[in-house]
């Protein structure tokens, strides 16, 4: 299988205070084939949350758009991204560096049907502000084996662990 490209998406309004560390988690991924896209939803914080994104140069894509809310961010993402596989990270969450990586070697797994329609998503952690850990969400696999939809039904999913094929958005 090629290295398919995958795109992280990160919605960002007003998030100077966290958006370097998410960036910096994004960059940090152990697969080697993707691209960080920073759309902000029109902050108005006098140039931080702008300041930040654009210190990165040509490590990432940085878009600019009126607000609208993160679906409008997230969708305005989508139109820009050349990925593959959508990925998205919220500006205040952080992904651990190997994410990718292991979602990745499931799609691996997958024929090119199935991979088409690929939504995958995974445990979490939560933490404070200061990373200290608060809990890990695991779904049940047996429970989901049997009945997929329980997932959604009792939000099990997380948004910022999915990774989504192009082509199923």
């Amino acid at each position: 299988m090629t290295c398919p490209l995958v795109s992280i998406l990160i919605p960002v309004y007003n998030g100077a205070n966290y958006l370097r560390e998410a960036i910096d988690s994004a960059l940090a991924q152990t697969w080697p084939q993707r691209e960080v896209l920073v759309i902000n939803d029109g902050s108005a914080d006098n140039g931080a949350t702008e300041g930040i994104a654009l210190s990165y140069g040509e490590r990432i894509r940085y878009f600019f758009k009126p607000n609208g809310g993160v679906a409008s961010a997230l969708n305005y993402g989508i139109q820009h991204m050349r990925g593959e596989f959508f990925s998205w990270l919220s500006h205040d969450d952080v992904y651990l560096p190997h994410k990718l990586a292991a979602q990745m070697r499931q799609v691996e797994t997958l024929s090119a049907r199935q991979r088409n329609n690929l939504f995958l998503f995974s445990a979490y952690r939560a933490v404070t502000a200061q990373c200290k850990p608060l809990y890990t969400f695991h779904a049940d696999r047996a429970l989901l084996q049997r009945a997929p939809l329980y997932a959604v039904f009792r939000h099990m999913i997380n948004g910022c662990t999915t990774l989504v094929s192009r082509d199923l958005l």
